[in-house]
């Protein structure tokens, strides 16, 4: 079995999100550990050595593989995954950006591509997302790829911001085709 680490937004860490991973979680063969961080402010201070800790809790608690985690996050969730991928790359099969806030000084940092050229990347967002805009995800998505990152983009022409919660078949479709093809 393999880990996925997913990261909340802003708000809360909703119940009904782990019970809707469970179908994907299952086809994948992941376990899953969605750990909680306040309001979802992974960008402050302690953010990334909590999704550490729960990724080596997930590690332990399960018996995980290593070489199989998966670390993701929704909207502000981006966030986490981008300061985490930074800190411990090593750490994470992939990372997977979902409706995703994307700070372009953590990507762009050269610990961060160093840390993840040639390793893949996901990014799954709606054409019609106004909290987190198309052209932010864009320019970061652009940046990952000049730095040698293998960037993969799905992009729903009619999906908001709640694409995850809109059209989550169409989501999992997506991270299913990507993990099957690493």
């Amino acid at each position: 079995l393999g880990l996925l680490v997913f990261l909340h937004g802003h708000g809360t860490n909703y119940l009904f999100v782990v019970h809707a991973l469970r179908p994907l979680c299952d086809r994948l063969r992941l376990c899953l550990v969605a750990p909680t961080f306040g309001y979802g402010n992974w960008e402050a201070p302690g953010g990334a050595e909590a999704i550490d800790r729960a990724t080596a809790f997930g590690l332990a608690a399960f018996d995980a593989d290593p070489e199989r985690v998966f670390l993701a996050g929704l909207s502000q969730g981006g966030a986490g995954v981008g300061r985490a991928g930074r800190a411990t790359p090593e750490r994470y099969a992939g990372l997977i950006f979902v409706s995703p806030e994307m700070e372009r000084g953590v990507l762009g940092s050269p610990e961060f591509l160093d840390g993840w050229k040639g390793r893949p990347v996901l990014v799954i967002q709606g054409e019609r997302d106004w909290n987190v805009l198309p052209r932010t995800v864009d320019a970061a998505c652009e940046l990952l790829e000049a730095g040698g990152l293998r960037v993969a983009q799905h992009r729903d022409p009619d999906a908001g911001h709640f694409l995850f919660f809109a059209k989550l078949d169409e989501v999992f479709a997506v991270i299913e085709g990507w993990v099957s093809r690493l």
